[in-house]
């Protein structure tokens, strides 16, 4: 229902929407569907050149890909999201 009713609005609210349903995804262990809906949101979000939210699709993709148990990979998803939120100024806040 949060899906249909984002591509009602549209562009950004369909992404991020996406997003959502693929972090609840890979919080309940369903690493198809998360994957899914990181790439289809990252897809969006380069189009629309949002930084904040292709570096959360990238750091997502990298929970997918631990949990899949592709260290590599992850680690390669994480560097790439770092890079991402250095050049839009997004980086996160140290952990307290």
């Amino acid at each position: 229902q949060c899906l249909a009713t984002a591509r009602e609005g549209g562009g950004d609210w369909v992404a991020f929407a996406e997003q959502l349903i693929a972090h609840i995804a890979l919080e309940r262990g369903d690493l198809r569907l998360a994957d899914l809906y990181f790439r289809t949101s990252l897809e969006v979000n380069l189009l629309h050149d949002e930084g904040m939210m292709i570096a959360d699709s990238f750091e997502g993709l990298a929970g997918v890909a631990a949990s899949l148990g592709h260290g590599q990979r992850a680690a390669t998803l994480l560097g790439a999201a770092e890079a991402v939120r250095e050049r839009y100024d997004t980086r996160l806040p140290p952990p307290k």
